[in-house]
């Protein structure tokens, strides 16, 4: 049994610095370029921005870059969340295995 703890405790610290990396480099897409204008769309797969211009010297220039990236901490998210299930489900299991059958 702690065998298998430690191996739950290991995976969901793997997975929450995943996590935490992959929100830490989102948001470091969009902190890059503060003199920037940016249209963001997000969507559970994807993060989209068009960066429509730039202050440069004082100066508005349009500039309509595009860019498209995998939304990870959306995805790690929801692998965790199965991980942890399937985790719960196989403990449960063996639980159940282990208790001794009743007779009447």
């Amino acid at each position: 049994m702690l065998k298998q703890l430690r191996t739950v405790i290991i995976v969901n610290v793997v997975l929450i610095l995943l996590f935490v990396y992959a929100d830490y480099s989102i948001g470091n897409i969009f902190n890059a370029y503060p003199e920037s204008l940016f249209y963001v769309r997000w969507s559970p797969l994807s993060i989209q921005t068009v960066l429509a211009g730039s202050f440069v010297n004082g100066d508005w220039m349009a500039v309509g870059a595009l860019g498209d990236w995998i939304n990870f901490p959306f995805l790690i998210f929801f692998v965790s969340t199965t991980v942890n299930l399937l985790f719960i489900i196989k403990l449960v299991r063996e639980n159940e295995s282990k208790k001794p059958t009743q007779r009447s």
